[in-house]
């Protein structure tokens, strides 16, 4: 270190003061990133949606651990805990789901002699299944974050919490105005996946699905139905990875979508 000490002058630009005090500044700040979650699916009563734990500008990450609480406890019926692919395949991977305490506990980490990642992306996902009670909404939180890098260094996470807003008996009430059929959710998925679809009034109803050479490897839905908002969990558990495409049709209305299951 002598000789830098001693060249320093020579073959470097002298610092100011204030030049200084910015690079002090600098080294205080600590090395921030935001784990937020992302909501799909339902949040309708009686059904299901999946919470995205999402990391965005991550530097060198190798292991995280959280908890999420859900307050009231009251309106969630079950809690099912899946590992995100972020991290990668070979990791080591702690989820613990305690409903009595309304809470989800995870660790996520990466094994030794390997790297940390940079970037954004989703490190776990968990499926929710909703109670047939009319609540308003239940606010999900995450806290106890501890995270390091590859060297065992601390990352501070900031963190953003939501709420899963849901219908009250009014509304579950409202009678649709047109047909629809919606995209099926999650897509893609492994083995299951739901199709949600409205009828504004009585209908002969076909729910269907079909290979991409038009033969029919499913009838999901055949009978009469009344008006009112529909879902359907199919199960393609004995089908094979691949594009599918299934079909609504009621009365004069007919629409075809595309999903895709990868097993």
């Amino acid at each position: 270190m002598l000789p830098i000490g001693l060249n320093w002058g020579k073959t470097h630009t002298p610092v100011s003061a204030s030049e200084d005090e910015e690079i002090a500044e600098d080294i205080k700040k600590p090395n921030t990133q935001t784990l937020k979650m992302n909501i799909t699916g339902s949040t309708k009563q009686n059904q299901i949606c999946w919470v995205e734990f999402v990391v965005e500008g991550a530097t060198n990450l190798f292991g995280i651990s959280f908890e999420m609480s859900f307050s009231p406890k009251t309106y969630i019926d079950s809690v099912e805990v899946e590992n995100g692919s972020w991290l990668g395949d070979d990791i080591l991977f702690f989820p613990n789901v305690n409903m009595l305490a309304g809470k989800v506990s995870l660790g996520i980490t990466r094994k030794a002699g390997q790297r940390g990642i940079n970037g954004s992306g989703v490190i776990a996902t968990i499926k929710i299944k909703l109670k047939d009670i009319p609540p308003v909404e239940t606010t999900l939180t995450i806290q106890n974050v501890i995270a390091n890098d590859e060297t065992g260094n601390s990352i501070q996470f900031d963190v953003e919490n939501t709420t899963i807003t849901k219908i009250n008996e009014k509304t579950a009430e409202h009678i649709p105005t047109s047909f629809e059929l919606g995209q099926n959710y999650p897509n893609p998925f492994n083995p299951t996946t739901t199709i949600e679809f409205a009828i504004p009034k009585s209908s002969q109803v076909s729910l269907r699905l079909y290979d991409l050479l038009g033969r029919e490897v499913a009838t999901l839905v055949e009978k009469e139905m009344q008006p009112g908002e529909y879902h359907i969990v199919f199960d393609a558990q004995r089908l094979q990875s691949g594009v599918y495409m299934y079909s609504l049709k009621a009365g004069d209305f007919f629409q075809l979508k595309k999903l895709l299951l990868l097993k």
